[in-house]
């Protein structure tokens, strides 16, 4: 069998369950061997699967310089003049927050360059090898610098992709985007958006969504209370806030449920502490990827929403469909290649407590006939577009031909 060297993060130090399931249909195809960029600790771990490999990351802490200490390495460094061809090109010079950033992005791929482990498993590696890098950050960001005769893939999801979400500059990625056999997107807006954003370097592209599981249909309520559902990390860019704003507006019996937690959690609960008599809110800070799945194939569920300011392709909003409820989510990334008309209503990006509230109530107080139409057709794509064993066998099968 072919061998993959599989670049995350994190993982498996962080449970991140559409990854375990990846690697868990890869693995009866491949040899897998796991090689976290950095080592962190986090509440829920994955569970680690018989027959893969898992190596210890390549830096137990990645070192935080000081911004001046690193400069001065960059500087002083063999690849200097490679460094500095990307900084005259994107005049890096002229900005502050660029500077920093290519400084930052350098230094670490000084540092990946000289990692022993790395060095090893890019010159040991050979054709029948494939390099995938689960993300256009982190380990990836050394492509380029460090040579190998392996195949290598890189996947593009959100943070990793989109330079309007890093101060609108990504370093060193026309270096990445030359010394890849095939950049992988989760969605189709993100693989337009790299290709205009990079019209003059060829390079082959591959759509290969993501996806989930079905664990069966979530339940309508029936008892008077219309029910709520949102899920991500209580972060800024995620705007829970902007949902309990709106939530708390609403005239009629509301309960909604917010899964996950996040930096901002305890200002989330100190924002939903007085409530309207008719409003009931229950924040369940973080829970393991089995919960969510769990959640709504056993509980009532009327409307999931996503209020996020930018996204790839939302798990979130796929995990909502494959149990038939329907989603109000903002229009950024991929979100309208699940969203639309047919399965819920795309919302400007520029959302507001107010509009959100109005939006709550019209489809509040739609006609049940099309509500169910809705949830049917959620349903349908997320079986057409987000079967989780459908586009990972069709990835199996684009790996296996590389």
């Amino acid at each position: 069998m072919k061998k993959i060297i599989y670049f995350t993060t994190y993982y498996p130090n962080r449970d991140v369950q559409w990854k375990t399931d990846e690697i868990k249909i890869l693995s009866k195809h491949f040899n897998i061997e796991i090689i976290p960029f950095e080592n962190k600790n986090f509440e829920h771990k994955a569970e680690k699967i018989k027959g893969v490999k898992y190596s210890s990351p390549l830096f137990n802490v990645f070192h935080k310089k000081d911004i001046r200490k690193k400069l001065l390495r960059v500087i002083f460094s063999k690849y200097i003049l490679n460094f500095l061809s990307e900084a005259i090109q994107k005049k890096v010079f002229f900005s502050k927050t660029k500077l920093i950033l290519w400084t930052e992005t350098a230094y670490k791929i000084l540092k990946l360059s000289k990692n022993k482990k790395l060095k090893s498993i890019f010159s040991n590696a050979d054709e029948k090898t494939i390099f995938y890098f689960y993300w256009g950050k982190e380990t990836s960001e050394v492509l380029g610098f460090l040579k190998t005769k392996a195949k290598i893939i890189v996947r593009y999801h959100g943070y990793d992709l989109y330079e309007e979400r890093n101060s609108n500059y990504i370093s060193f990625r026309k270096k990445q985007l030359k010394n890849l056999d095939y950049a992988v997107f989760v969605s189709e807006q993100g693989e337009k958006y790299l290709k205009n954003k990079y019209p003059n370097i060829k390079f082959k592209t591959k759509l290969s969504r993501l996806g989930t599981h079905s664990y069966g249909l979530a339940k309508q309520s029936d008892d008077g209370v219309f029910r709520i559902v949102s899920c991500s990390s209580v972060i800024p860019l995620k705007r829970v806030w902007l949902i309990a704003k709106a939530i708390i507006m609403l005239k009629f019996k509301t309960e909604w449920t917010h899964i996950g937690g996040g930096n901002d959690f305890e200002e989330l609960k100190k924002q939903t502490a007085n409530l309207p008599r008719n409003i009931k809110i229950n924040l369940t800070g973080q829970v393991s990827a089995n919960d969510v799945p769990n959640y709504y194939a056993n509980k009532r569920v009327d409307l999931f929403i996503n209020a996020s300011t930018t996204e790839g392709l939302p798990v979130s909003v796929m995990e909502a469909f494959a149990a038939g409820i329907p989603a109000l989510a903002t229009d950024v990334g991929g979100t309208s290649e699940l969203v639309n008309s047919s399965t819920g209503k795309l919302l400007p990006a520029d959302l507001t407590p107010n509009i959100l509230a109005k939006e709550i109530t019209r489809f509040k107080n739609q006609n049940s006939e099309h509500t169910q139409l809705l949830r049917k057709n959620a349903f349908v794509k997320f079986e057409n577009v987000v079967d989780f064993e459908k586009n990972t066998n069709m990835f199996v099968e684009f790996l296996k031909f590389l």
